[in-house]
């Protein structure tokens, strides 16, 4: 299974984006992995004022993880402390994307509201 993904981030402090304040080379944003097996994704609705742990399903050993949620939602990953999600507008969603070594993943939603949720988990390294 060939996981790729690019994370291009630049700021500026002007309209134009031409005073720019830090850029990621996009010669360098790919990273390109063949070493795992394994994926697991989909989209779910938690309840207002809800934990979830996420279903890690047939991935024994979760290397990554990308979720986007439409609120204010939380998220911890391995039992750690939660952080919380904010979109920039409501038009929007926010991101969360990790690589390393993940052992569980809860979403809170929070009490005002559900929150909508799309994930991919992957990990299972070939041996």
């Amino acid at each position: 299974m060939r996981v790729r993904h690019s994370l291009i981030v630049k700021s500026s402090d002007d309209a134009d984006g031409k005073n720019v304040l830090f850029y990621t080379d996009p010669t360098l944003a790919e990273t390109v992995v063949d070493a795992y097996q394994h994926t697991v994704s989909g989209r779910l609705t938690i309840p207002l004022n809800t934990t979830l742990a996420l279903n890690l399903d047939s991935l024994t050993a979760v290397r990554g993880a990308y979720i986007t949620v439409d609120n204010a939602a939380s998220i911890s990953v391995n039992c750690g402390t939660a952080i919380v999600m904010a979109p920039a507008t409501t038009l929007l969603k926010a991101k969360f994307f990790i690589e390393g070594v993940i052992t569980s993943i809860s979403i809170i939603s929070p009490v005002l509201s559900a929150t909508q949720v799309v994930y991919a988990l992957y990990g299972d390294l070939v041996v």
